[in-house]
């Protein structure tokens, strides 16, 4: 199957050749996947690195995906703002909040605001 998918580019027939080899030796459940019939040869041979990688390192990828994304959300604090008050002991219920007109913690604003 791997030939047949890889007829024109000896490079990419290699690289191919020596990640099957390394995820079948190092994955037990793709290796029995494929014993079985439950994975065809054509399509073991389409699989990236990342489809036959072991169940735990998935797992591992998709926490430092979910992590990452996380990370880089811009409501972060606003979602975490009462875990974070818990956590340093500040009352949550208390209505101060950080300004970043003025760069420090104010009470809110209860005037409508100027259109």
């Amino acid at each position: 199957a791997i030939h047949n998918h890889f007829l024109s580019n000896e490079k990419d027939y290699l690289a191919k050749a020596k990640s099957l080899t390394f995820n079948l030796k190092k994955n037990e459940n793709l290796r029995l996947s494929v014993l079985s019939g439950a994975v065809t040869p054509d399509a073991l041979v389409t699989m990236s690195a990342t489809q036959m990688a072991t169940h735990e390192l998935q797992q591992a990828r998709e926490q430092i995906y979910e992590s990452s994304t996380e990370s880089r959300r811009t409501d972060w604090l606003e979602e975490n703002k009462q875990q974070i008050q818990a956590v340093i002991g500040i009352d949550p219920t208390n209505a101060w909040e950080y300004d970043n007109d003025d760069d420090r913690m104010s009470e809110p604003d209860t005037d409508p605001p100027d259109i």
